[in-house]
């Protein structure tokens, strides 16, 4: 059985949101995951720096393991809700974050779903398949 992930320091609220490090800086994260009239799911990235120097090692980790519970609180959301997909969206995406949700969809998604909306970019994740590397939540 995996090891239950652990709410960061950095996520609070129901549904939960983020925020950890920051603004702009290595180590941060702000986000937050929302549903629709319809109750699908999407988790929502305004800024996310998952790299940096050495010395910042460790607050990038923290962001990390807050991403990671985030990803996995979306979808066992969207899973309670009776879904078996929610989006992951980047407001105003650089190519980085483009090719991070590439990556992931790629992983765990629906590859080639990624499509830019204005300055903004997301992904359809399986709420199966995220599920399984993540779950369950502590």
């Amino acid at each position: 059985m995996a090891t239950p992930l652990v709410r960061p320091q950095g996520v609070f609220a129901n549904p939960p949101q983020a925020r950890v490090g920051a603004f702009g800086r290595p180590g941060g994260l702000m986000a937050y995951i929302d549903t629709d009239a319809t109750g699908y799911t999407r988790y929502y990235i305004n800024a996310i720096v998952l790299s940096g120097p050495d010395n910042q090692a460790q607050a990038i980790r923290k962001a990390r393991d807050a991403h990671r519970y985030m990803i996995a609180s979306a979808a066992a959301l969207a899973n309670h809700r009776g879904w078996p997909t929610f989006k992951f969206y980047g407001w105003q995406a650089n190519t980085n974050f483009q090719a991070h949700a590439n990556k992931l969809a790629a992983r765990v998604g629906a590859m080639g779903s990624g499509v830019a909306i204005g300055l903004d970019y997301e992904v359809i994740l399986h709420t199966s398949k995220v599920l399984a590397e993540n779950y369950p939540l502590g």
